[in-house]
């Protein structure tokens, strides 16, 4: 991680008994994998020593103990972002279906990263692309919307895109909903991989959402996280 910040443990502990108090989402990764075991709360702490994260089902097959994970925490419009191991989890008797597990997650001691909560990106290499539309004032080209924040997406466009940085573009697409979306934005980033059949790829930032436009993005960014979520909770989903 970059731009790691190294609170104090009484500085981590007011952090996460915020969290826990608003039961903030949790999502949880198998470091070396693209396995993300989503829709999870906090839900405890015990200082100095571990993070209880509740959620998981029975039917789950949870990290054993010892596996190095990521955790992010949603805690208002921020992303708190750590990495460490998991403990032995909190796990009822056999037949107690009354209390599912609680995974426990050992004290962070390699620091924190934070993020803003819209800077954080939706898809991923085992999800769909949506297909769309980039327009100059002169051009149109079909592309994939690879990756998406709520201030810019990531395209892949065929090779005859020869478009410079700072190009303003118009970028349309349907979101899965059936919401149409459309937004101006400016070409930051650009980069050309060999051998794909959509080699140049950009990054556009958005110049400014109109109020319908931002809230069918959110809602969308919202569903595909939850779509991940849910596709990842298999025995295989963290391994």
């Amino acid at each position: 991680m970059s731009d790691l910040i190294y609170p104090s443990d009484e500085e981590i502990e007011t952090m996460l008994r915020e969290a826990k108090a608003l039961r903030a989402s949790v999502s949880l990764r198998a470091q070396g994998t693209n396995r993300i075991m989503g829709d999870l709360k906090f839900s405890g702490v015990e200082p100095g020593v571990a993070l209880h994260v509740s959620g998981a089902k029975r039917r789950d097959q949870l990290p054993v103990e010892g596996t190095a994970v990521t955790l992010s925490i949603i805690l208002g419009d921020q992303v708190v972002t750590l990495d460490s191991t998991v403990a032995a989890p909190l796990v009822a008797s056999e037949g107690d279906t009354m209390f599912p597990p609680v995974l426990r997650i050992a004290w962070p001691t390699q620091g924190l990263e934070l993020k803003r909560r819209r800077d954080m990106r939706v898809a991923a290499a085992d999800q769909t692309p949506l297909v769309g539309t980039l327009r100059t004032s002169e051009q149109a080209w079909e592309v994939k919307v690879l990756n998406l924040t709520e201030t810019g997406m990531g395209l892949a466009l065929p090779d005859n895109a020869n478009l410079p940085l700072r190009q303003r573009v118009v970028v349309e697409t349907t979101l899965p909903n059936g919401a149409f979306f459309s937004t101006h934005g400016e070409i930051r980033h650009l980069m050309h991989m060999e051998g794909d059949t959509l080699p140049t790829r950009v990054g556009v930032v958005f110049w400014g959402l109109p109020g319908e436009g931002h809230e069918a993005l959110r809602r969308f960014i919202q569903d595909r996280r939850t779509d991940r979520s849910e596709s990842l909770r298999t025995p295989e989903g963290l391994d």
